[in-house]
């Protein structure tokens, strides 16, 4: 059997798609809050030398969000997309995710996710429009 949940974030593959808009669209609200209840300290520690900072964490889901509304846009608006591989580790390295503030951090998610939740829910309408003659 396959999982179906991620063991990291929780996140569940099998989910209906309403609830992934709507996880989507309270994210920036429900982060802001927990990571403003830290202090800047906390914010920024790695509890590992592997593992991310929380700051690093968000960071980080702002430009995936980003990635997976552009595959998203794609497969709504082309007709077979090619949807290459995308080398995480390597685009992760230069983007100084540490060196970011909370405000930036967080501005840049609520954006993402404002984005990623108009684009989807104007989605049916576009996948009309662009959809083949019967």
């Amino acid at each position: 059997m396959t999982a179906t949940r991620c063991a990291e974030c929780g996140y569940d593959w099998a989910g209906r798609p309403e609830d992934a808009v709507a996880t989507i669209g309270a994210f920036p609200g429900s982060v802001a809050r927990r990571l403003n209840e830290r202090g800047s300290s906390q914010l920024r520690t790695r509890p590992a030398a592997e593992v991310w900072s929380p700051l690093e964490y968000i960071a980080h889901t702002g430009d995936a969000i980003d990635w997976y509304a552009g595959r998203v846009n794609r497969v709504l608006t082309e007709d077979r997309p090619a949807l290459d591989p995308f080398d995480w580790d390597a685009h992760t390295a230069g983007q100084h995710y540490h060196d970011r503030t909370l405000g930036e951090v967080l501005d840049r998610v609520t954006r993402s996710c404002a984005r990623f939740t108009a684009m989807l829910a104007d989605s049916p309408r576009r996948a009309r429009s662009t959809a083949s003659p019967a």
